[in-house]
């Protein structure tokens, strides 16, 4: 075993190419695997001001049908 150990680290110091790998399983990459990290795509402040308009509106259409079932429920305990 040591005599083999010595061969392959001679081989690496000669710069011969390592031995292939093992596939992944079919489960996925070794568990220390780590994907790299997702980055939102940048928006331009135009993007950006639109999207938060559109928020907006969806917030105050909620704000809204809150209130009115609010008055239904106040008008259903008179």
């Amino acid at each position: 075993v040591e005599e083999r150990i010595r061969e392959l680290q001679g081989m690496l110091e000669e710069g011969a190419p390592t031995p292939p790998q093992p596939p992944y399983p079919a489960w996925g990459p070794p568990f220390f695997w780590t994907p790299p990290t997702m980055t939102p795509p940048t928006m331009t402040p135009e993007q950006e001001r639109e999207m938060l308009e559109q928020q907006a509106e969806a917030l105050e259409r909620q704000i809204e049908a809150i209130k009115k079932r609010l008055e239904e429920l106040k008008k259903g305990e008179s």
